[in-house]
């Protein structure tokens, strides 16, 4: 969050400058911690096509798609603990199958939802797409509920063009509340399992990574873009160690005689 802001400033300050490299970018997160193959990774992610956009039902997204590259290859070992995952999050024992080097995982519900998790290459490493949609039971809701409206105001033309008994307005007003209850539920439903959806295939999608991790040796592991190489050394050198809060003394007990201590900076 601090280098976002630190950059959305500097964008503002001057917002002619170019970004930064891939390797430069590698060479700060190795200075900062992190892995520079997982950069790379990022960075593959965003310029990775996402695809058409989620199809809409009654103004709501009815899909969840997820892209993900993982900096090395799946192996046989890892698409097998992924199948397994899959099956435990879904509860369904779906269709695994491999063309090629593309591995892919297909499985539908009880409530016409469709689930995808494909694996295919990327270079060194693998993108690994998941598909949760729901447009089916959406639409057939949203269809239920305009059907049922549709034959309220049939019935309501009925009354006005032929005179008939007013008794007939009250069938009309319960197939219109029908069809009220019909689109209200799918869209309260859509509503809920969207950012639940969500949520759900981005914590499969951190597994997914870390089971590839386990299962793939460190050798086959090649990061997907290298930063330039930095003298032996020296990133060691001018690398200040961590403070370890919890290992520093107590502070000393403050005077009462009313002078103060002096410390000396170096």
């Amino acid at each position: 969050r601090i280098f976002a802001r630190v950059a959305e400033r500097q964008k503002r300050a001057a917002p002619g400058e170019d970004g930064l490299t891939l390797a430069e970018l590698q060479e700060v997160a190795r200075a900062s911690g992190f892995d520079p193959a997982l950069v790379a990774s990022v960075v593959a992610e965003e310029a990775s096509p996402q695809g058409a956009e989620v199809e809409r039902v009654m103004g709501l997204p009815a899909e969840v798609r997820r892209v993900r590259v993982l900096p090395g290859p799946v192996t046989d070992e890892a698409w097998e603990a992924i199948v397994a995952d899959l099956r435990r999050t879904f509860k369904q024992p779906g269709n695994p199958s491999q063309i090629g080097r593309v591995r892919e995982w297909t499985a539908s519900t009880a409530y016409s939802t469709q689930i995808r998790v494909a694996v295919e290459p990327a270079g060194a490493g693998s993108r690994v797409v998941v598909e949760n949609s729901q447009a089916g039971q959406g639409k057939q809701g949203a269809w239920v509920g305009a059907g049922f409206a549709a034959f309220a105001l049939l019935i309501a033309l009925v009354i006005l063009v032929t005179g008939a008994d007013l008794d007939m307005l009250g069938m009309a007003l319960t197939f219109l509340s029908f069809g009220a209850l019909a689109a209200g539920g799918t869209w309260l439903s859509l509503r809920v399992w969207e950012p639940r959806c969500a949520a759900q295939v981005d914590a499969l999608l951190d597994r997914i990574d870390l089971a590839a991790r386990d299962a793939t040796p460190a050798a086959l592991a090649a990061p997907l873009g290298e930063a330039e190489p930095i003298a032996p050394g020296l990133a060691d050198a001018n690398r200040q160690p961590g403070v370890d809060l919890d290992a520093l003394p107590d502070a000393p007990p403050e005077r009462t005689d009313g002078r103060t201590r002096a410390r000396t900076r170096s």
